[in-house]
């Protein structure tokens, strides 16, 4: 079994569709691209399909006053957040369309479904749920302490690093305030950043935080306060244990390497004129290039193909790509260490200081090079398909002529033999008689010749027009 049609079979589709040809339609459209669909037909079997196991992404095909309230019962039921939804609406349901949205939906297709661009939009869903489930586990797993904070302060969320910061256990953490765990004198100056990350928008910075440790010792820490983009009123704290910061800053890698080394997107931080100072291990891995060959030796724009770093710092300082100092993910080229392009997502931060002047710039990527190929194999695959299914309608066509016209032709001779033996005194008659016979004999052997065809080519006729080969043409 291939690598991708394994990958493939860890991703289960939920189809939902009270119509049984309908649902027949769309379970053929979604599994020959080797996902398998699990099928339902009402709501109680979708709810309890979830129930038993958890699917990577579900498509709905209900009535329209049905649509907006599963979408809602759907997303209460489903476990993880990141499964995509996607409804079939009509053209014109656009205020179904809209409640289905808001009401859970990720994404929709218009009916009469096209099966490519189903196909296509599970793709590009799934692929979207394994960027985003990455970044989830990357957050959960890395070293550095992570908290998820409200705007006063209470703690929201946490990761298991947040253990060795605070000696507690997550429930401990959850819901009570980060001032109970700093220093009194660190309270007042936490509390006047978070009002300036909610009131600015920007990142705020506290360089030394004393945090309560294991048996309640006070450890200084650095704290970065971010506004989560795409969140209402939340904000990640990032801690960095400040020897480990003094050491890696003393090594020229800068702030990021606490949370960005392990990540499994390649990371690459630059100074404001473009000079690397920071390469993680999936950077090194998807591009061929060495860290020790890279840091302080290349700028970006000798990681990236012609143009491509320097689109990347230009969509940073405009508010038409994602907010100002932030380019929203999307496709770029990154040159490898041979000398070879790689399409990769690529997504970007432009970092300032407390004086709002230019630190750094953090850009994120993931090797497209997978999906890509499994696009182009599905394409292939279709346009095969289209093509024996047009010389399978192309042999049908002729089957019916030359099964249809025999009978009528064999008549047309015998009366012309009858004609012959009638009128064949008068020459000129005669002459017309033998014309028509030779004509018949001559469409005989062009239906046997699409009878007997295995192989069914096509040439340009009168400018073109596309006809059947069938030999030369007779004068």
């Amino acid at each position: 079994m291939s690598q991708s049609s394994s990958a493939k079979e860890h991703h289960t589709i939920l189809l939902a569709c009270d119509r049984e040809e309908d649902r027949a339609r769309l379970r053929q459209a979604i599994e020959p691209a080797g996902y398998p669909v699990v099928a339902v037909s009402s709501l109680e079997t979708l709810l309890a399909a979830t129930r038993s196991f958890s699917p990577d992404l579900v498509v709905l095909d209900l009535p329209a006053n049905l649509l907006a309230s599963t979408c809602r019962e759907l997303r209460g039921a489903l476990a993880d957040p990141f499964v995509s939804v996607l409804v079939v609406v009509e053209k014109t349901e656009e205020a179904v369309l809209r409640e289905s949205l808001e009401a859970g939906a990720d994404g929709f297709l218009e009916r009469p479904v096209d099966p490519q661009v189903l196909r296509l939009r599970i793709e590009a869903r799934l692929f979207s749920r394994r960027f985003l489930g990455r970044l989830s586990r990357m957050a959960m797993a890395h070293p550095a302490p992570l908290m998820v904070l409200t705007p006063r302060g209470a703690i929201l969320e946490v990761n298991p690093a947040c253990q060795f910061l605070t000696g507690a256990a997550r429930q401990s953490l959850l819901g009570t305030p980060l001032s109970q765990w700093v220093g009194e004198t660190e309270r007042t100056a936490l509390q006047e950043a978070l009002e300036k990350v909610m009131r600015t928008g920007e990142p705020a910075e506290i360089a030394s935080c004393r945090i309560a440790g294991p048996e309640k010792h006070l450890r200084p820490w650095g704290v970065r306060l971010l506004r989560m983009p795409g969140r209402e009123g939340e904000v990640l704290a990032i801690f960095s244990d400040l020897a480990s910061r003094r050491r890696m800053e003393g090594a020229g890698e800068g702030p990021f390497a606490p949370l960005l080394y392990t990540a499994p997107l390649g990371a690459i931080a630059t100074d404001p004129d473009g000079t690397i100072f920071f390469f993680n291990e999936a950077a090194q891995r998807i591009s061929g290039f060495r860290q020790e060959d890279v840091v302080g030796r290349l700028r970006v724009h000798d990681c990236f193909a012609a143009g491509a770093a320097e689109d990347v710092f230009r969509r940073l300082r405009s508010e038409k790509y994602g907010g100002l100092d932030r380019m929203d993910p999307s496709v770029a080229s990154l040159r490898s260490a041979s000398g070879n392009e790689i399409p990769v997502m690529c997504s970007a931060s432009l970092l300032r200081g407390p004086e709002g002047a230019e630190q750094a710039v953090l850009v994120l990527f993931e090797d497209l090079r997978e999906r890509i190929r499994i696009e182009r194999e599905m394409l292939e695959a279709r346009e095969e398909r289209i093509g024996r299914e047009r010389r399978e309608a192309a042999r049908l066509v002729a089957g019916t002529a030359s099964h249809k016209l025999n009978q009528p032709l064999t008549a047309i001779l015998g009366l012309t033999q009858i004609l012959s033996q009638r009128l064949g005194s008068d020459p000129s008659i005669a002459s017309y008689l033998q014309r028509i016979h030779e004509e018949v004999e001559r469409m005989g052997e062009v239906l046997k010749q699409l009878d007997g065809a295995d192989e069914l080519r096509t040439r340009t006729y009168a400018g073109k027009t596309k006809i059947l080969d069938l030999g030369p043409e007779e004068e």
